[in-house]
């Protein structure tokens, strides 16, 4: 009888661990995810703040490169995400891209970007618009 009360006892604590470190990994998550959603949308909220207003300002030449280096990003983070994340749209968004830049190229002079923006363009499917 003993051994059945230490086996439950210990059965208790084991499931009272799981379920505490799975609250306190879920706790975390969230609160990661969130703080990452939330300074990702302060950054492109305050870029295209600074696009209108080079636009409304006439300076089409600032407020497009500006646009561009979005677009950058962009193109190399729905490249990333496509992997993990697959969703019917990222790849005609991709052919969206790959044909805008093949009608403007443009190069950073980072070579980081440059090469990160050819590759996932170079992924891109012909023909997904």
């Amino acid at each position: 009888m003993r051994k059945i009360v230490i086996a439950a006892v210990g059965i208790a604590i084991f499931a009272a661990g799981v379920v505490a470190g799975g609250a306190a990994t879920l706790q975390f998550t969230t609160m990661m995810y969130g703080g990452f959603n939330t300074v990702s949308a302060a950054a492109a909220v305050s870029a295209k703040v600074a696009a209108l207003d080079a636009i409304r300002s006439n300076d089409y030449a600032k407020a497009t490169e500006m646009l561009e280096t979005l677009l950058d990003g962009d193109i190399i983070s729905l490249k990333a995400l496509m992997t993990d994340f697959p969703d019917p749209m990222a790849p005609k968004a991709l052919a969206r891209a790959a044909k805008y830049r093949a009608a403007n190229p443009r190069k950073t002079g980072e070579a980081i970007v440059d090469n990160a923006v050819a590759e996932a363009l170079a992924s891109a499917p012909s023909g997904a618009q």
